[in-house]
């Protein structure tokens, strides 16, 4: 598969929130599977529809240069990434990715799942009539600089 090199220079926060649940705890979960070491990206064509992109996991891995760091403390999650990471592409997703013209959001911290706030990325926030639930329901997504050569 054909590689793109994706930078980020990003430092945002992940907090629980009155809304998170106590099981979703981060204590718990890090307890549980250990401090994340990566996390997920989505390249989406418009925000305001349900995540139907094409997801990449950052993480040491795929680390050309740079650093990521991921820490802990408490009830927050801190994500500090000034790198360039080296991903496999399918090849009719290249020119996407390399035309710099496509939102990228964040995804999921490597299996830590919950309702929190995000600080220090910009967020969008739409919502959609969910008809199994029969009411609107408010998504929120957060907005990652991300350049791909």
């Amino acid at each position: 598969m054909p590689v793109v090199n994706f930078t980020i220079k990003e430092k945002f926060s992940i907090k629980e929130n009155t809304e998170t649940d106590k099981d979703l705890a981060f204590a718990k979960q890090v307890k549980e599977k250990g401090v994340p070491q990566s996390f997920k990206i989505s390249m989406e064509e418009e925000l305001d529809s349900l995540s139907g992109g094409i997801s990449f996991e950052l993480g040491q891995d795929n680390l050309k240069k740079g650093h990521l760091n991921i820490t802990h403390d408490g009830d927050e999650i801190t994500v500090d990434c000034d790198a360039v990471f080296k991903i496999a592409v399918k090849p009719q997703y290249i020119d996407d990715a390399k035309s710099n013209s496509l939102f990228w959001t964040l995804g999921n911290l490597d299996g830590i799942f919950g309702e929190y706030d995000v600080i220090g990325l910009k967020e969008h926030v739409y919502k959609y009539f969910n008809k199994r639930l029969e009411e609107d329901v408010e998504v929120k997504k957060y907005l990652l600089n991300i350049e791909c050569s």
